[in-house]
């Protein structure tokens, strides 16, 4: 696979500074080819963030993921060992006390990933 430069050098300078949801998505939509080494440990400080800091907008992943269930999977793939212990034990909190039905299967689905990375 072909490489564009620009876009390569544009993934790795936002990654790691998206603040919504939508920002994720569109950073997703266009670089997920870039998904991989730096770029990837940009994209899982993203989303631990807004997973851990905006859990209350977790109905705008659970939208975007219906359109689109492959963002879902990136985003649990980035739930990962880049991420800091406390924001993924935060994380895990949210995940297990969330009692919306609309977010069970994406709060199951995070709590599994965890359980992988061995979080208590």
């Amino acid at each position: 696979m072909t490489y564009n430069i620009d876009e390569l050098k544009e993934a790795d300078k936002i990654a790691g500074s998206l603040h919504s949801w939508k920002e994720l998505y569109s950073a997703y939509l266009k670089y997920h080819n870039y998904d991989d080494g730096g770029i990837a440990e940009g994209f899982s400080e993203s989303t631990s963030l807004l997973l851990a800091n905006k859990w209350m907008n977790i109905n705008q992943l659970i939208e975007l993921s219906k359109s689109d269930p492959s963002f879902q999977a990136f985003v649990i793939r980035h739930i990962d060992e880049t991420v800091p212990v406390k924001r993924l034990q935060k994380i895990k909190k949210y995940a297990m006390s969330n009692q919306d039905p609309k977010a069970k299967s994406l709060c199951l689905m995070i709590l599994k990933s965890l359980k992988y990375l061995d979080i208590n």
